[in-house]
């Protein structure tokens, strides 16, 4: 978000929320948090109160999952599932959303957007007319990363990469089991911190450990980076040739940007705000048994088996048809797809549209 509107200034402000949420971080690393201030940690990430900067004049401050009760200063935010994120929903956060002081929300997607209205649906009919009417569903911008898939180089193998710190979250496990059996077929890069204890999976230091090892026995085709700069990261995407975000659960799915970006075609579930950045003409999806809101069921083991069996068995068949292709006709295929990526990235996601809409909102 920052830098895109065209001679516009920009500075960090400094907000009450942030430092409140920083020291509940440092209590919660040191051991010393308890579980009864959760709710006021969620609280404290999700709220804005502006304590410096104010001597600076500020036209408007631009949030991200964030709702301002500063009463002083115009503000505008853009979210990713419900805004405000709170555990409980308050009065004077819908009515924080329905003052003047805030000029628009920007759901990054239409699964955003029905979330919302599904949260406001809660409160009097008078603010829920107020607030629908600032929303706009703004997908974020990217830059392209690669002119052309012309200017790719062709691989031995077909080079797969996966970025994720949350491995398991993100169907790193289904991902290693449906691939095995191509292992001789392709490279798998995998660039990731291998988070444990997700709020899907609730993984464990022993399977954390255990995959791990299975990286290091595998290292024939099996890459593995333990996090990587980010240049390092984008430069290692745009010499792939498929990227992977076999997700159980995530708001939007920001890498598939980044790798369509690079004219990689991307392999995703079709979960979420998933299916409006990735389709069967640009990529795969892998579709799986969803609520009403685009979210996967995983609420208990039964689910999450379910799940697990659908990410893998729809990873296994698209894989399948994949070397089917690639045997028959070559990499041109996939070429296809990435070209079809970079069209859909310059034009839903350009970076100049984005600021000139953000400056019309700030200057309306």
């Amino acid at each position: 978000m920052i830098g895109k509107i065209k001679n516009a200034k920009y500075i960090r402000i400094y907000t009450l929320s942030r430092c409140l949420f920083v020291l509940l971080d440092i209590f919660k690393k040191s051991g010393l948090y308890l579980q009864k201030w959760s709710k006021w940690h969620f609280y404290f990430s999700n709220t804005c109160f502006v304590i410096f900067n104010r001597k600076i004049d500020i036209e408007c401050v631009h949030l991200f999952n964030q709702i301002s009760l500063d009463n002083t200063m115009n503000w505008i935010s853009q979210f990713e599932t419900e805004l405000p994120r709170y555990i409980t929903p308050t009065l004077r956060a819908v009515k924080a959303i329905a003052d003047k002081r805030c000029k628009a929300i920007l759901p990054l997607s239409k699964c955003a957007y029905k979330l919302e209205m599904n949260w406001l649906a809660s409160f009097p009919e008078s603010y829920k007319d107020k607030i629908s009417k600032k929303m706009k569903v703004l997908h974020p911008p990217q830059e392209l990363l690669v002119k052309s898939v012309l200017d790719k180089h062709k691989n031995d193998k077909l080079i797969f990469i996966f970025v994720g710190n949350d491995f398991f979250r993100k169907g790193g496990m289904e991902m290693l089991n449906a691939f095995e059996i191509f292992n001789g077929k392709l490279k798998l890069i995998i660039i990731s911190w291998m988070n444990i204890n997700d709020y899907v999976t609730h993984s464990t230091i022993e399977q954390k450990g255990f995959t791990l090892d299975y990286f290091s026995k595998n290292s024939d085709w099996i890459d593995f980076y333990n996090g990587l700069p980010e240049n390092e990261v984008l430069q290692i995407i745009k010499n792939s040739d498929i990227g992977l975000l076999p997700t159980k659960d995530d708001t939007y799915g920001y890498s598939v940007l980044e790798m369509q970006a690079s004219g990689v075609p991307v392999i995703s579930t079709d979960i979420r705000a998933l299916p409006e950045i990735n389709n069967n003409n640009c990529g795969w999806l892998i579709p799986v048994t969803k609520n009403e809101y685009g979210t996967a069921l995983f609420s208990n083991e039964q689910e999450l088996s379910n799940l697990s069996r659908e990410i893998e068995e729809g990873l296994h068949s698209i894989l399948v048809d994949i070397f089917s292709k690639y045997k028959a006709s070559g990499i041109n295929f996939i070429r296809k797809k990435g070209e079809l990526c970079l069209e859909r990235i310059a034009k839903e996601h350009n970076p100049i549209d984005y600021g000139q809409f953000i400056e019309k909102i700030i200057a309306g």
